[in-house]
């Protein structure tokens, strides 16, 4: 063999394990965005079935009250002890809960301009009751009698320093229990449906509609959710300068900041999810 013949095959040799190579990296580039898709799509199921379930059984069985009273034996969640005539869901606008048990509304180390949702749950002595959003129940021969079992989420960081969306409940040791549901929910915007005096329904942000004391005539709520995946998936252009969680029509960052989210550009997928879920005992609806 001279040396021409060798140079020659040395090359040959050379530019197939450098064809290779590039193909092995487009394989993992594309094994990375297909499992980081796929870790989206799980998130997302799991963030609208948690979700939409506690919220269309709001006020479930017709124990919501128009009146509340607060035991510190609850730590802040809220007793029923009016009337049957008060909301089943309320929010905050760009708030989280103060660290600790009790449901502290704060102002402060909000995470991406995320909203508090505020579910109202309840039950009567011989009624069975529904799962808060830990999933648990309260039996109905608890000493308390007829009570709300609020369910509070909202977006915080977990031990990782990583956005999530969480949940504050009664828990099993009769306290209440705060517990991460979905982990890279990097926002949580809530619009609430009322109907006006003309009888249309009209999506409002929570603070129009505690303005307006409508919170009874809210028949429904519409979730927008920002998840991200947990890897990096570089190389699939995936980065988006802008996001909708509540849809471009809904999106006005001058009265709601969290309307618009803008992610940074850490190679993650991300993907937004928005849907309503309607109110089934709402109490314009008894």
């Amino acid at each position: 063999m001279t040396l021409v013949e060798l140079m020659v095959g040395a090359a040959l040799g050379l530019s197939v394990i450098l064809a290779a190579s590039g193909l092995l990296a487009t394989l993992q580039r594309a094994y990375a965005a297909v499992e980081a898709q796929a870790e989206l799509d799980e998130r997302g199921q799991l963030a609208y079935a948690v979700i939409r379930a506690l919220v269309a059984q709001a006020g479930y069985p017709e124990a919501a009250r128009a009146a509340y009273a607060r035991s510190g034996k609850d730590r802040g969640l809220l007793l029923a002890t009016g009337p049957r005539n008060g909301p089943v869901i309320e929010g905050h606008d760009d708030r989280t809960l103060a660290p600790g048990t009790a449901a502290a509304i704060a102002a402060t180390s909000v995470v991406n301009h995320s909203d508090v949702l505020i579910v109202h749950g309840g039950r009567e002595p011989d009624e069975p009751a529904p799962p808060n959003c830990l999933g648990i129940v309260r039996q109905p021969d608890d000493a308390q009698g007829p009570r709300m079992l609020d369910s509070y989420l909202y977006i915080d960081r977990d031990a990782r320093h990583e956005p999530a969306l969480y949940c504050l409940a009664w828990g099993r040791h009769g306290r209440p229990q705060k517990e991460a549901l979905v982990h890279g929910v990097e926002t949580l915007q809530v619009l609430y449906g009322w109907q006006d005096d003309g009888g249309s329904l009209r999506y409002r942000p929570a603070a129009e509609v505690a303005h307006a004391e409508a919170w009874t005539r809210v028949h429904a709520v519409r979730i927008g959710l920002v998840l991200r995946s947990a890897i990096a998936a570089r190389g699939t252009g995936r980065d988006s300068p802008q996001l909708h969680p509540l849809g471009l029509i809904m999106s006005d960052a001058a009265s709601d900041a969290g309307s618009v989210f803008i992610p940074i550009p850490d190679g993650r997928r991300r993907q937004v999810l928005t849907f309503d879920v309607a109110l089934r005992n709402s109490p314009e609806t008894r």
